[in-house]
């Protein structure tokens, strides 16, 4: 805490037996021996805290470009958003709805709430379930071709097991979605106002700070005669904002890219400019991904109660 203007003078101005003093009052009379010292501790406390106060908001909008790059460019995710697309316009046959193009990803939300008779099996099951079969073909198929296996080979195989296979192949493909589409996790728990505030927040202290630095220098220069290069630590002080200055111009502007880049994502998935603000891509990916994974889940425990007892 820096003394008041009032306790500054008491210690200068006391010309007593400095042992009279209690400890904590000779090492703040010390202290204020040295010209702006406070202003000084000030600065060195800015300057030492600067990276860890940058290096967080660094790694945030790495996480937001990752986790644009994953759900824009994932073959799997892709194909399972086709695979909607086309179930969907498959239930809506004959009506204006049955020929989309695209859908909102909060629709993605909603398949797990269509159920069939059992009240067990949902629209998602059943879209995951021809994704994991499609993709288990594939699996299974390169196995039998590097194999060498002919197609009598296979027709005379146990049909159930052969099924089994498929579906175990294929739930470990789509399983990996869950790893694969990580920084979409992590970007969704990324918040938009507290990333924009925490760059503003360091771009108005490192002013703040620099101008009641060089207010104080000035003052000092104009008491002594003397020149502000020749204080070496003000010198240090100029090299050190130089540097931090360029580094918060190019941090905003990476802000600005990467939301950017957000909200184009956004519009090409269907989605509302105005969330990319907000960051609700990523919510409702990380919702939908949690989503497959309890389904897959669902899935291997039923191959579990399949196996051969």
């Amino acid at each position: 805490m820096t003394p008041t203007q009032e306790e500054k003078n008491l210690l200068l101005e006391f010309s007593g037996d400095i042992s009279d003093l209690d400890p904590a009052e000779r090492f703040l009379k010390s202290i204020l021996d040295i010209p702006n010292a406070f202003e000084r501790f000030q600065a060195m406390q800015f300057r030492g805290c600067f990276n860890d106060n940058l290096t967080p908001i660094q790694e945030q909008l790495k996480i937001l470009e990752s986790g644009c790059a994953e759900v824009r460019e994932n073959r799997l995710f892709l194909k399972i958003l086709e695979a909607v697309l086309k179930m969907g316009n498959r239930m809506n046959k004959g009506t204006h709805r049955g020929e989309a193009e695209a859908f909102k990803l909060d629709a993605l939300l909603r398949l797990s709430d269509v159920k069939s008779s059992d009240g067990k099996t949902t629209l998602l099951h059943f879209v995951t379930e021809q994704i994991l079969k499609s993709e288990g073909r594939k699996i299974v198929s390169r196995m039998h071709d590097t194999g060498g296996s002919s197609s009598a080979k296979l027709l005379t195989s146990d049909v159930q097991k052969m099924e089994n296979d498929v579906k175990r192949k294929g739930l470990e493909v789509v399983w990996q979605l869950c790893t694969d589409l990580q920084s979409v996790k992590n970007a969704a728990n990324v918040d938009a106002d507290s990333l924009n505030q925490s760059v503003q927040k360091l771009g108005n202290e490192l002013r703040s700070v620099k101008n009641t630095l060089k207010a104080t220098f000035r003052e000092q220069i104009q008491s002594s005669g003397g020149s502000e290069k020749q204080d070496t630590f003000f010198v240090s002080m100029e090299a050190f904002f130089s540097q931090a200055e360029k580094e918060v111009e190019n941090l905003e502007k990476e802000v600005r890219g990467v939301f950017d880049r957000v909200k184009q994502v956004t519009a090409y998935f269907h989605g509302n400019a105005k969330e990319a603000y907000t960051l609700q891509l990523f919510v409702i990916v990380r919702d939908f991904i949690d989503m497959i994974e309890k389904v897959c889940k669902d899935f291997a425990r039923q191959l579990k109660m399949n196996l051969p007892g």
